[in-house]
């Protein structure tokens, strides 16, 4: 009998914008990769909880690519969950999920899928592989948003212009 190890998967999240203001939209993509050189993960799965202050958009706008034709990805609209499962992810390929999230409340925000195979919501894989670390993205939601415009927006030297500031 030859036993052969698997090697583990790695995790990565990142926020487009990184900054939003309350009430606006930023869209989270969460890349998860086959480090292993000959295996195929199967069963994979995955669940990011966001933080309170955050939620899936409406639109959702939920992608996913490169998870293979039995993977199921969840992002309900107002809800706070984003859940992978049935997973194939094939050697040195992403499955790469991407999804809108609003920001309801102000505040930076912390969102983690923790490491594996202790943390609630970390990969986890017919073979018994997981990441190995956690995988962070940090969203700062702004209270205000201001917009201010001239109008007319050119003048010649003397003239006058209006400033709105909303």
């Amino acid at each position: 009998i030859t036993v052969i190890a698997v090697s583990p998967p790695s995790l990565s999240k990142a926020f487009a914008p990184s900054t939003i203001f309350v009430g606006g939209v930023s869209t989270l993509t969460i890349t998860l990769n086959n480090n292993d050189v000959d295996t195929n993960l199967t069963g994979t799965s995955y669940t990011d909880t966001l933080p309170a202050g955050l939620q899936i958009a409406n639109p959702a706008n939920l992608t996913s690519a490169g998870c293979g034709a039995g993977s199921t990805v969840t992002a309900p609209v107002g809800g706070t969950t984003i859940a992978l499962s049935g997973a194939t992810v094939t050697p040195s390929v992403n499955c790469v999920i991407t999804v809108n999230v609003l920001g309801a409340n102000y505040g930076q925000y912390l969102n983690r899928i923790p490491a594996g195979p202790a943390g609630v919501g970390s990969i986890r894989t017919d073979q018994g592989v997981t990441n190995g670390s956690n995988a962070d993205a940090k969203l700062n939601v702004q209270p205000v948003g201001v917009v201010k415009a001239f109008s007319p927006t050119t003048i010649d030297a003397g003239d006058t212009t209006t400033l709105t500031i909303t």
